[in-house]
């Protein structure tokens, strides 16, 4: 129709009864795209919150994407990502964080100190890409110069 719904997005939303409500679903349909071409009438993409420092998405096509964050000064951080596709693990990334005091149960200005990320092709071996910062002399942002 000339003045129809064209696109449609909901949400679905969970009430935890110690935080605030989370999304752990979005629905989308649209004109021409979903219910044509084995394409279901909706595409459906699932959020959950896992319980032990990671948070998964689950796109239309069952693709799973995980995040897991770091604890103590490194919450919020993300530690390790990882990518999910036909039962089999795709992708993996682990990073390594670094700030002024370690020993802060707070962050200092975190910074990325080494990266490893894994792919792992079909009937193939994995590849492996490692990539290290080494901030020197520019490390504490925050500190007094020392020219």
């Amino acid at each position: 129709s000339a003045y129809g719904e064209r696109s449609r997005t909901t949400y679905a939303y969970a009430t935890l009864a110690d935080d605030c409500p989370r999304v752990y679903e979005s629905r989308v349909r649209a004109e021409n795209w979903t219910g044509l071409n084995g394409v279901p009438a909706e595409v459906v993409t699932g959020f959950s919150d896992n319980g032990d420092g990671s948070h998964s998405m689950t796109a239309p096509d069952e693709t799973a994407y995980k995040d897991t964050y770091g604890a103590g000064w490194q919450k919020g951080l993300i530690v390790q990502s990882e990518v999910t596709a036909e039962g089999r693990r795709q992708r993996l990334a682990i990073t390594q964080w670094a700030q002024d005091d370690t020993a802060a149960g707070y962050q200092t200005n975190p910074r990325v100190i080494e990266t490893n990320v894994y792919d792992f092709p079909e009937d193939a071996p994995s590849n492996h890409r490692r990539t290290t910062i080494d901030y020197g002399p520019y490390a504490q942002w925050g500190g007094s110069p020392t020219w």
